[in-house]
């Protein structure tokens, strides 16, 4: 899977303050979900974000969000590129 690297740290960013739900993370960067999912499934895969949490069902969501954070690896891709983190 390709990853722009640029929109990978842009990405990585958005989770510095905390964990983040798929659908918060597209508003906040306003990019479609296909690309939010797309480049969470990939740093999922490589260790740079984790399960945080899993809230309860909503009655008028009917599905529970899930919470994904930085991991120590994310967290250090971002020191090392000299970003905010």
């Amino acid at each position: 899977m390709r990853v722009d690297f640029k929109e990978l740290l842009t990405f990585l960013r958005a989770y510095v303050n905390g964990p983040l739900t798929g659908s918060q993370v597209q508003r906040q960067l306003d990019w479609s979900m296909k690309k939010v999912y797309r480049i969470r499934r990939f740093c999922l895969g490589e260790g740079l974000l984790e399960l945080d949490h899993i809230a309860p069902e909503e009655p008028w969501y009917q599905m529970a969000s899930r919470y994904h954070r930085l991991t120590v690896k994310g967290r250090r891709l971002l020191e090392a590129m000299n970003t905010d983190s």
